[in-house]
């Protein structure tokens, strides 16, 4: 086999275009990292049972949002190709029926977490404490399942049609502009403390939702250049 290298040459302009759609991606993922570290920040304050807790807490958020995540990859290319293929319609279909099956799965799993959480907790810590305030995280949180899954397919659709700058918008500007700050709001303001937190994270997925279909129903992602 012999290797011929004699036609090949770098393609400046697409490796440009991909670092133009990638940079974005990743400052997206590093505002997800960055926001649950001053989370973690806030919760450390009130000691490690709390700390505890709210990692298990998070633990089983993590295991549903991967439903979700997988959900908004699938979106994002089916978004490309329909696009491409000049058929924006079947675009907001798809996304229709992504939110219904979502829909349903978030609300029938927000359900068990709300009965079975405990049970899960159970598994890793016997401290009544640490048990109680990650049944209270649960008890709050799962509020948010839907509305963060609606959320997160829906920016998806944003992103898989080139709009990457304003997917990091919105991502980025619901956890480091609502999230965060409203913890810290709820939290030491309103003295709430730990539950404040809690309360912050339902308020910022309510508001990302929001936000995300309202980017949608604008249609101006439709006009981002790849």
């Amino acid at each position: 086999m012999k290797l011929d290298f004699s036609g090949f040459r770098l393609d400046l302009d697409v490796i440009w275009r991909i670092a133009k759609q990638g940079f974005p991606a990743s400052l997206q993922m590093l505002s997800v990292s960055v926001n649950r570290l001053f989370l973690f920040g806030i919760v450390a304050g009130y000691g490690t049972t709390v700390t505890a807790a709210f990692t298990l807490g998070l633990n089983i958020d993590l295991v549903i949002y991967m439903i979700v995540f997988a959900m908004g990859m699938a979106i994002e290319v089916i978004t490309g190709q329909n696009l491409g293929a000049g058929k924006v319609e079947r675009v907001f279909a798809y996304h229709r029926s992504a939110v219904k099956q979502l829909g349903t799965l978030m609300v029938a799993l927000a359900i068990s977490v709300w009965f079975f959480g405990a049970s899960f907790v159970q598994l890793f810590t016997t401290n009544p404490d640490t048990v109680r305030i990650a049944v209270a995280y649960l008890h709050t949180t799962v509020i948010g399942y839907l509305f963060f899954a609606i959320g997160f397919v829906t920016v998806r659709v944003v992103s898989g049609a080139g709009a990457a700058l304003t997917s990091m918008a919105v991502i980025g500007g619901s956890l480091l502009g609502i999230q965060f700050p409203l913890a810290l709001l709820f939290s030491h303001v309103f003295a709430w403390g730990p539950q404040g937190v809690w309360y912050a994270i339902v308020t910022a997925n309510v508001c990302f939702c929001i936000i995300a279909l309202l980017v949608l129903r604008s249609r101006r992602w439709l006009h981002a250049r790849v």
